[in-house]
C-alpha cells in the first residue's frame, strides 16, 4: 500500500478556486491510516534488527508516487491528441491541444495531467500548442517509483520528440525538475515555475521523522537515496542549477504556500540571472494551477518571449 509521505503531493481532485474554508474537513480513509501505522511499525522492527534493510525500505518509500484516481486531462471543446512516448527509457503518457509553439506542462508530485488542464486551455486560446504529461508512475504512465533524476532526464528527450518547444512550465516538484532539465540541456525560450520546490534534502529530512526513524537510519535513508537516483542530494538543488541558466523565467508561488514555502521559489528566483519571483495571494499550493490571475500572468510571460 502506497503510503504518501514524500514530496507536497497533489490534492485528491481538480485544483478549484474555491476557498479551503468552503469545504468541510474530511477524515482521514482508514486504509491510508492503518498503512502508515503498519509501515512505522516495521521500519521500527528493521532499525533495531536489521538497520540496513529499514534505510532501503524507507528510500523506496520517499520515491513512491500515491497513484491518484485516473483521469484523462479533457478541455471543453478543444479535442485532445493522446501522445505515447518513450523518453530517456521510460514510457510516458501525454496530451497535446490546439496548434503553435509547443509549450510542455510539467505536473508535480503525485500529480497528474489532468492537473495542468486551465493552462492548457488558457495557452491554446493565445495560439499555443499545449502538451501536458503523466511522469512515470504518475496518473497513467507506468511504474511504481520514480525520482527527480529520472524527470531531469525525460523532460529533454521529450521535447525532442516533440520537435522542440517553445517554453515549459512546471509546477511543484515539477518545477524543480524544469530547472535542473534545462540545465541538462532542455531547450526553451521561457520557464515558468508555479510554487516551486528548491531541493529534496528538507524533504528526506522531514520524512524521516515522520516515519520515526532514529537519526542514524535517517542518515543513512539519504546515502540509499543517492545510491537510488544515482548522485548527491545537493546536486539536485533547483536553486544551484538556475544559477547557470541564462532563459527567462517567472516564478510564481504564494506566500501562504502551506506545502512549499515562499522562500523556495524566492530562492530560485534569486539565483537565476533572468528570473523574477511574484507573489499569488491566497491560492495556496494546488489552487493556483486553475486561478484565472495565474493563467493570464503564465500566458503573458511566455508570449513575450515570442517577440
Amino acid at each position: 500500500m502506497p503510503v504518501d509521505i514524500a514530496w507536497p503531493s497533489a490534492p485528491t481532485s481538480a485544483p478549484s478556486p474555491a476557498p479551503v474554508a468552503a469545504r468541510p474537513p474530511r477524515r482521514p480513509s482508514a486504509g491510508p491510516v492503518l498503512g502508515l501505522r503498519l509501515t512505522r511499525l516495521g521500519l521500527a522492527v528493521a532499525s533495531r534488527v536489521a538497520p540496513p534493510l529499514a534505510e532501503w525500505q524507507a528510500a523506496r518509500l520517499f520515491l513512491t508516487p500515491r497513484r491518484r484516481s485516473l483521469r484523462d486531462p479533457v478541455i471543453p471543446g478543444i479535442p485532445a491528441d493522446p501522445r505515447a512516448f518513450v523518453a530517456a527509457g521510460h514510457p510516458i503518457v501525454g496530451w497535446s491541444w490546439g496548434e503553435g509553439p509547443t509549450v510542455l506542462l510539467v505536473h508535480g508530485w503525485n500529480g497528474r495531467a489532468a492537473d495542468m488542464v486551465a493552462l492548457a486551455e488558457g495557452l491554446v486560446h493565445a495560439g499555443y500548442r499545449a502538451v501536458a504529461i503523466d511522469l512515470p508512475a504518475h496518473g497513467r504512465s507506468p511504474g511504481r517509483r520514480t525520482s527527480i533524476a529520472e524527470w531531469r532526464r525525460i523532460l529533454p528527450a521529450l521535447a525532442a520528440q516533440l520537435g522542440g518547444i517553445h517554453a515549459v512550465v512546471g509546477h511543484s516538484l515539477g518545477g524543480a525538475a524544469v530547472t535542473l532539465a534545462l540545465e541538462a540541456g532542455l531547450q526553451a525560450h521561457a520557464a515558468v515555475l508555479l510554487a516551486p520546490a528548491r531541493a529534496p534534502r528538507p524533504y528526506v529530512a522531514r520524512v524521516g521523522r515522520f516515519l520515526g526513524l532514529p537519526s542514524a537510519r535517517a542518515a543513512g535513508m539519504e546515502r540509499r537515496l543517492e545510491s537510488l537516483v544515482g548522485g548527491a542530494l545537493a546536486h539536485f538543488d533547483a536553486a544551484r542549477a538556475a544559477a547557470t541558466l541564462t532563459v527567462p523565467a517567472l516564478v510564481l508561488h504564494d506566500p501562504a504556500d502551506d506545502e512549499v514555502p515562499w522562500a523556495d521559489g524566492a530562492a530560485i528566483a534569486d539565483a537565476w540571472p533572468l528570473g523574477a519571483v511574484e507573489p499569488v495571494v491566497g491560492e495556496g499550493h494546488f489552487r493556483i494551477l486553475a486561478a484565472p490571475e495565474v493563467v493570464e500572468r503564465v500566458v503573458e510571460f511566455i508570449a513575450a518571449a515570442s517577440v
